[in-house]
């Protein structure tokens, strides 16, 4: 059975006549392909003894057979054949003008202009009818003008070329008709900001190391949502995408994550971001310096910069204050966050507000560790006095007010009696007596200890000759060597 035939109540032309309406108007603006499928399938129907089928006709005109259908469709849109049984064997009915246009061309003529200007944009790709009447179904579901239907295939085809997928162009055109983009007025004011948009991100991409091509939508949504939504002018989003030069791909996601962070820290014009970027690096040295002094190395901890903002706010010190700290940590090998806090603590409770009063503090107490090391050497311990030494002293010379060459003489007068085991304890023993009888001089601890006749330590004798209790040698530190000592 023949494929191509003339509609039943339609004259034959007995010869193959080409009508010179189909000539001059549709013709022109036809893809090629589809008028050869047209003249071809014509003279068939003036051939009583042709029965070629789809197949036939896509080997005689070298053609595939979904060429051969597309075009059959695309004449059919526009009235000049109707197919029938299209999902089984189709038949393809020739429409003659006189008797038939008419009607036939009534579904046709509507998208006339609009698929003939469609054919010419994507020529010479062919455009299939299922691709035509997607765009038909943006002009009668969605509200686009034929005008408004050209400017989005323009744009499709500026994106992405001519073999743009349908998918695509429908995704575009279903977006801008929920943005309200259906006139061309709209679409113009669109793509011309779109364009600006474009210009600014393929900059930024540049910026970043990537030259070689344009601006993606997810692209170009990031920047709308870092101009729109957060506020950021381009020479903010410039300071960004230099924060971004130590990552080692650097992308839109990442300078998305800075923008995102600056957000979080109010921080939105050029300005602002560069003093906020200028005291996160100051706060990334500090931190680096306490760690070197600790002896951690790597990176800066963004916990010990949490601790250190902290810290001001709690005890009211910085970064000077810090630096003792962490160095009475190192030197007890205390190399935590915590122990730092507890030397601010101690301060902080101590009333210690400034630089200088922890100085003197400091130095107070390298003067105690000094004496009472120079007592435990009249004691014959050569070791340096721990914590428990340093509060004894802190009772003999605060709380009991003994001079230190009495409490010297007393160390010499244990050492001569002979004790041999506990020398501490038994010396704190003596200066407790002592104190009781207010002795303030060495000759007074003499008398003393001549009138004493009953005592807890042996009998004790004076010294073969005095022992000037302050005659050694005294430290004068400066304060680098202070805080390293203690």
């Amino acid at each position: 059975m023949s494929l191509c035939k003339f509609q039943p109540d339609s004259a034959g032309f007995g010869t193959t006549v080409v009508q010179t309406r189909f000539i001059r108007q549709y013709m022109p603006h036809a893809p090629g392909d589809y008028v050869k499928v047209y003249l071809y399938g014509l003279s068939l129907c003036c051939d009583a003894q042709n029965d070629e089928d789809l197949t036939g006709i896509a080997q005689a005109l070298d053609l595939a057979e979904d060429q051969v259908r597309n075009a059959f469709f695309y004449w059919q849109q526009q009235g000049l054949v109707r197919i029938q049984n299209i999902s089984g064997a189709p038949e393809v009915f020739y429409c003659a003008a006189a008797a038939d246009m008419q009607n036939a061309l009534v579904p046709g003529d509507r998208f006339r202009e609009i698929n003939s200007r469609i054919n010419a944009l994507f020529a010479p790709r062919q455009i299939t009818p299922r691709e035509l009447d997607a765009m038909h179904e943006w002009m009668d579901a969605l509200g686009f003008s034929m005008q408004s239907v050209i400017l989005l295939l323009e744009y499709c085809i500026r994106m992405h070329g001519k073999e743009v997928a349908l998918a695509y162009m429908d995704a575009v055109a279903h977006n801008w008709a929920q943005e309200g983009l259906t006139q061309p007025g709209d679409i113009q004011m669109h793509l011309q900001e779109r364009s600006a948009q474009v210009r600014d991100v393929n900059a930024i991409l540049a910026s970043l190391g990537i030259r070689k091509r344009s601006a993606t939508d997810p692209e170009l949504e990031l920047y709308r949502k870092w101009t729109q939504e957060w506020g950021f002018d381009y020479a903010a989003i410039e300071l960004a995408c230099r924060q971004s030069a130590g990552a080692q791909t650097p992308t839109m996601k990442y300078v998305d994550t800075i923008l995102s962070s600056f957000v979080e820290n109010n921080v939105f014009t050029a300005e602002e971001i560069q003093s906020f970027l200028q005291v996160r690096e100051q706060r990334r040295r500090n931190a680096l310096t306490i760690q070197n002094i600790l002896g951690v190395k790597g990176a800066a901890s963004p916990t010990l910069m949490q601790c250190m903002d902290d810290w001001r706010v709690k005890y009211g010190y910085d970064m000077p204050v810090f630096t003792i700290a962490a160095q009475q940590a190192a030197r007890k090998n205390q190399k935590t966050l915590d122990s730092i806090e507890t030397h601010l603590r101690a301060w902080h409770e101590a009333g210690l507000l400034s630089v200088e009063d922890i100085h003197t503090h400091l130095t107070q107490k390298l003067r105690v560790n000094d004496d009472a090391a120079h007592v435990l050497h009249h004691l014959g311990l050569e070791y340096a006095p721990n914590e428990a030494m340093r509060q004894t002293f802190d009772i003999w010379t605060r709380q009991w007010q003994l001079p230190l060459d009495v409490i010297v003489f007393g160390a010499d007068s244990i050492v001569q009696s002979g004790v041999q085991y506990d020398r501490v304890r038994a010396l704190h023993n003596l200066l407790q007596s002592w104190q009781e009888h207010g002795v303030q001089t060495v000759e007074h601890a003499k008398g003393l200890a001549r009138m004493m006749h009953t005592q807890q330590i042996p009998r004790m004798q004076a010294p073969q000759q005095q022992n000037p209790a302050l005659n050694y040698s005294q430290r004068d530190n400066s304060l680098e060597d202070l805080y390293m000592d203690l």
